[in-house]
């Protein structure tokens, strides 16, 4: 299974043509925009995901949009290097690398997106897969009734210390 991915930050707060280092992963997503939202997330040590250092410069943004691509890693896009002039375009400007890790297997999108928005691996955050054994059986996660992340996401976090106000 393709285990790279790309990871782009770009706008206000990104310092142009900052470097990714190799070994960057998604848990480094979250950590990443609150450096450059200038945020300190609360209890940092209970994710591994860092904030890639050198990314954040300049006035923070107002608003983040973050994009995950289901099904598409950086091998699917490799072999068609003129099929995503955009991304291609954000690399450029922007930091980012095409070889970003997930950083778990297997490839469960609802684990990944637990990764992303909390910095922290499943064996942290608790979201395993997209089926989740609860008391009486199974539940798909996100669904009344399943388990929740047991570390706080980034929206959560800058929620709570801006007391509700953000619209999401």
């Amino acid at each position: 299974a393709e285990v790279r991915v790309p990871i782009v930050f770009w706008g206000g707060g990104v310092r142009p043509r900052a470097t990714v280092p190799e070994g960057t992963g998604i848990r480094d997503v979250a950590p990443t925009l609150a450096s450059i939202l200038g945020f300190r997330v609360p209890h940092p040590e209970v994710r591994s995901g860092k904030a890639v250092e050198g990314i954040a410069g300049g006035t923070p943004p107002r608003l983040i949009l973050l994009v995950a691509w289901k099904g598409v890693g950086s091998l699917d896009l490799e072999a068609t290097p003129d099929g995503w002039p955009s991304l291609r375009r954000l690399l450029d400007e922007g930091a980012g690398t095409l070889d970003g890790s997930v950083g778990s297997l297997p490839l469960d999108e609802a684990a990944i997106l637990a990764t992303l928005g909390t910095g922290g691996l499943p064996s942290e955050h608790g979201i395993t897969g997209a089926i989740l054994r609860e008391g009486r059986g199974v539940v798909r996660a996100g669904s009344r009734g399943a388990s929740v992340s047991v570390i706080a996401t980034l929206a959560d976090d800058l929620d709570q210390q801006l007391g509700q106000r953000p619209r999401i």
